[in-house]
């Protein structure tokens, strides 16, 4: 229910979930207040189910981030090929636990499927491929060859952090061509970052597990 306040007259003005949103991001003091309020309300699970599929959205990913209500993460995870700049995929990861981990990986192993993978915005792979590679969850060849061939170097890059991390952290090596190739991108940054990898797997001389 929105909070009820007291207008100079005596009438009452009701206090939206999405006016307490607001303040979430705001100053500790608004940011404890409106959280307090906002924990009061006991249609809030509804509003915000309601207001992940509207224009809404940020909205709602601040307030899920802020109370981590886990009960939404099926709703949150539907949504996941609607995500346009990746924004509910990374509120997804912050959220993620040892209980819900499985979930969550299940659903973005079938997105990064290279059937799936089209259908995902650039925003939403990129926050994907970070618990991907922190998690050391190997990928298809089929996923790491289109991520390797899109045309986005923000893509790409993501793609040697995930090959990096499956290296120096899991020690697996599978990908490491892919590296080399990078390391010859058009793109100056991509080809820096690529060399670095390199530089770093040569100096740890890690081996395939």
């Amino acid at each position: 229910m929105a909070k009820q306040n007291r207008t100079p007259s005596g009438r009452t003005q009701s206090t939206s979930w999405k006016v307490l949103a607001r303040k979430v991001g705001q100053s500790e003091d608004f940011r404890a207040g409106a959280i307090r309020e906002l924990r009061r309300m006991g249609s809030l699970s509804k509003d915000l189910r309601e207001g992940l599929r509207n224009s809404d959205r940020p909205l709602a990913l601040e307030v899920i981030s802020a109370l981590e209500i886990k009960s939404l993460i099926p709703d949150m995870l539907e949504l996941v090929p609607t995500d346009s700049n990746g924004f509910l995929t990374l509120g997804l990861n912050s959220m993620m636990t040892e209980k819900n981990q499985k979930q969550i990986i299940d659903t973005y192993l079938n997105l990064l499927d290279s059937k799936n993978i089209g259908t995902v915005s650039n925003g939403s792979l990129m926050a994907m491929l970070e618990p991907m590679g922190r998690l050391g969850i190997r990928l298809p060849k089929s996923t790491i060859q289109q991520l390797k061939a899109n045309e986005s170097p923000e893509i790409r890059s993501s793609l040697l952090y995930y090959v990096r991390m499956m290296v120096l952290r899991h020690r697996v090596r599978d990908n490491v061509e892919v590296v080399n190739e990078l390391a010859k991108a058009s793109e100056y940054q991509v080809r820096l970052q690529a060399e670095s990898v390199l530089g770093e797997i040569t100096a740890r001389k890690l081996v395939t597990r």
